[in-house]
């Protein structure tokens, strides 16, 4: 489960469709290469990604439990595969089986909705505007909710696999734990903290009513930013990916309002945005190259890794020092380097940017080899659009 960077905050942890053409499934690069497998194996495993880019997970699900019984190492997306799928009998049958620990992060999610209500969403309306509550120096899509009569401040998060609250929500409202285990969570900053599971109280997010949300919890000094003593903007949780992959979601960055329709069922499901595994990702194409980004609007700024790089690019740039704040990780210190011009073609419009920031030893991908990861600075100004039930993404013009 990996939780991304909210820029001074590096949390734990779509639109018109392109064509067929524009989106190629053949590309074998995306796919992890593990070790210890054989070249039809890894074949298969890419076949795999390639159902994952088409929408087809259930095809995906069965050929990785068949390539299980071969290649253990598959493990990990199999088991993040039936979490997003919302498969937990099978996941605790894993359990049960003693192929995946109780510990598990899904485990334990799967036997705390086994002991009480499912998470549900429904649209009271088709469609409605929510103020984004921005602030001069971080321009995130943070709004307002009410939960039990009381106003909180959540980030609309992409990159974040779950939502999350900090225990001073949690002592607000009086809310139970509603896990047996503890949660183990990966950080951006390559470190695993612990954290409790939460029912969040029925809230409003636009149109939607959203109940028994599950959410995780962590400290409050993690989210919080501070000068001089002074808590200068206020977080007091995130809106993670199982929320918004249910929306048709446009972030104005210009107007700075939400707009969240109801989606419109898809027939066809191949397009720009994709899942591969637990982390939403977006396919641009430069030069006749397909690249692969992870989407996270937790990120104020945009980065790339170092497979965007060729082995001359990487040995030429000069490598320096930065430290990055982070859940579980503040003051950790990694190799970083400034790489450009890079331009990103998105459906409406292409984003230019002067340079951006590579990270040696950082990966901001789970399961796939991506070439860097979207903030919201790709939209200064702009509308972003995310729609994951039509596999779209796109940044457009403001009105």
């Amino acid at each position: 489960m990996q939780y991304r960077n909210l820029f001074f905050i590096l949390i734990l942890f779509l639109g018109i469709s392109m064509s067929h053409a524009q989106v190629d499934p053949a590309i074998n690069g995306w796919a992890p290469e593990l070790e210890a497998i054989t070249e039809e194996q890894q074949a298969t495993l890419n076949d795999i990604y390639r159902y994952m880019i088409a929408g087809n997970f259930a095809l995906a699900e069965s050929e990785l439990a068949k390539l299980y019984k071969e290649v253990p190492q598959v493990l990990p997306q199999w088991v993040a595969l039936l979490t997003e799928q919302q498969q937990y009998e099978k996941i605790r049958k894993l359990v049960d089986e003693g192929i995946v620990s109780s510990t598990h992060s899904s485990a334990v999610i799967a036997s705390t909705l086994d002991s009480g209500p499912l998470p549900q969403l429904h649209f009271e309306q088709l469609q409605a505007t929510i103020p984004l509550q921005d602030h001069w120096l971080v321009p995130l899509p943070r709004v307002k909710l009410r939960l039990n009569g009381y106003d909180f401040y959540f980030v609309l998060d992409t990159g974040a696999s779950q939502s999350l609250v900090t225990d001073k929500v949690v002592k607000k409202l009086k809310l139970d734990i509603a896990s047996q285990q503890q949660v183990e969570i990966d950080t951006a900053t390559a470190n695993t903290v612990k954290a409790d599971l939460v029912r969040l109280p029925t809230f409003q997010l636009g149109p939607v009513k959203a109940q028994d949300q599950l959410a995780l919890v962590v400290d409050h000094t993690e989210l919080e930013q501070r000068f001089l003593g002074i808590n200068w903007y206020q977080l007091d949780g995130i809106i993670g990916w199982p929320i918004i992959k249910a929306l048709d979601l446009t972030l104005d960055f210009d107007k700075q309002i939400a707009e969240i329709k109801k989606p419109a069922v898809q027939q066809e499901k191949t397009g720009n945005l994709v899942w591969l595994f637990d982390d939403p990702m977006v396919i641009t194409k430069t030069n006749n190259t397909n690249q692969l980004w992870f989407l996270d609007t937790g990120a104020m700024e945009s980065q790339i890794t170092s497979d965007y790089l060729s082995a001359e690019q990487y040995q030429s740039i000069t490598w320096k020092e930065r430290k990055f704040n982070g859940l579980g990780g503040k003051g950790a210190v990694e190799k970083t380097a400034k790489f450009g011009p890079i331009s990103i073609n998105f459906p409406s419009i292409t984003q230019h940017f002067k340079k951006l920031t590579v990270r040696a030893d950082h990966q901001d991908c789970s399961h796939s080899r991506c070439d860097g990861r979207l903030g919201v600075d790709t939209a200064d100004s702009l509308r972003m659009h995310i729609n994951f039930h039509a596999a779209s993404f796109d940044i457009r013009h403001k009105h």
